[in-house]
């Protein structure tokens, strides 16, 4: 057993009716203990003080608990403790304090219900001096970052029109084609019409149609540009657009359904993108949203009707952050500011 400091145990009377609002971590959007389940990527599951009061010159201790909710493995995972002035706190003002490398975590596996990897990151400081009859509240902070990727299939009917005809006369039709979409952070909306009606080449008819792709931003956080020298998801796609910085960017890349390509910009709708050029870069307004459109064209025609699948990958680097209140009680140091004076 652990015994409080005694300074700690008096301290901790007055307090007691303010534990619970007190301790703790405040994490908007985001929750959930370290058990299996499906959530918004990798999560901060707690953040927390090991002591709600402390007085000046005593330890205090923070830990923060991080775990991957989301289907897909999470790179270059990376805590930061900000907030408060380290270098008042006891600490070193180097990345090697207030940062811990997770590296990869594994995601959560929906057919076994195993939960994803979890970790932990401590750090230990020493609460700076002030005067007696002063008690501040300082609010320690916790960024997490990491390297994501969010993916949607939808399915589409392809069908040719004289197939068609004889379904809608017969007095048939054709279901509306599924989409699924992996978990995590940002979700990823794929649009097109109910099928895609094809015919030979003639005066006309070209075979032609869109494919509209909303992003939008679910797991509380920000989407932040990618770090230098990270691996697989990070770094992958242009954080500039015409020099100006890119402040929310997700790499876009979008594989058409088999028998169909995408049609270069010059010669599309108005305001389609080029997807045809492998990781579109778009902006994310205001860090909420992103909407993209491509243009496909229908290669390999059906006999009758086939469902073919469209994959859209999103690569972002996303970061979600937590706090913690610490409250410092000042104490007297035995000398004041002014010679002869003590207080």
């Amino acid at each position: 057993m652990t015994c409080l400091q005694p300074n700690r145990l008096l301290l901790a009377l007055p307090v007691i009716a303010v534990l619970v609002a007190a301790s703790g971590c405040t994490i908007p959007g985001l929750g959930g203990g370290g058990t299996a389940g499906l959530g918004n990527g990798v999560v901060i599951t707690e953040f927390t003080s090991d002591f709600p009061s402390i007085q000046s010159g005593e330890y205090v201790e923070l830990m923060l608990k991080a775990q991957n909710k989301g289907e897909v493995k999470a790179y270059n995972v990376r805590a930061e403790l900000t907030g408060i002035d380290i270098t008042q706190w006891g600490g070193l003002l180097s990345t090697s304090f207030t940062t811990g490398e997770f590296g990869e975590m594994l995601p959560y596996d929906r057919e076994t219900n195993t939960p994803g990897t979890e970790r932990t990151k401590q750090w230990r400081l020493t609460a700076p001096p002030l005067p007696r009859g002063t008690n501040p509240m300082f609010t320690a902070i916790a960024k997490l970052s990491y390297d994501y990727k969010t993916s949607a299939l939808r399915k589409i009917w392809i069908v040719d029109a004289d197939e068609l005809r004889r379904i809608l006369q017969s007095g048939g039709s054709l279901p509306v084609g599924a989409s699924t979409v992996s978990s995590g952070p940002l979700t990823v909306e794929v649009t097109t019409g109910n099928y895609e009606k094809t015919a030979a080449q003639q005066f006309g008819y070209d075979n032609l149609f869109p494919v509209q792709i909303k992003i939008t931003n679910t797991g509380g956080g920000y989407v932040v540009p990618p770090g230098t020298g990270t691996g697989l998801y990070g770094g992958s796609f242009a954080t500039t657009y015409f020099g100006d910085i890119v402040n929310y960017p997700v790499g876009v890349k979008v594989t058409p359904p088999a028998g169909t390509s995408f049609r270069s910009l010059g010669g599309g709708f108005g305001g389609a993108d080029d997807c045809s050029t492998g990781i579109v870069t778009k902006e994310m307004w205001k860090g909420r949203e992103a909407t993209i459109t491509c243009e496909l064209s229908v290669d390999t025609l059906p006999t009758y009707r086939e469902e073919r699948p469209l994959i859209v990958d999103v690569f972002y680097r996303y970061q979600a952050e937590a706090s913690t209140p610490i409250q410092v009680f000042g104490k007297e140091t035995g000398y004041g500011g002014i010679s002869g004076y003590y207080w």
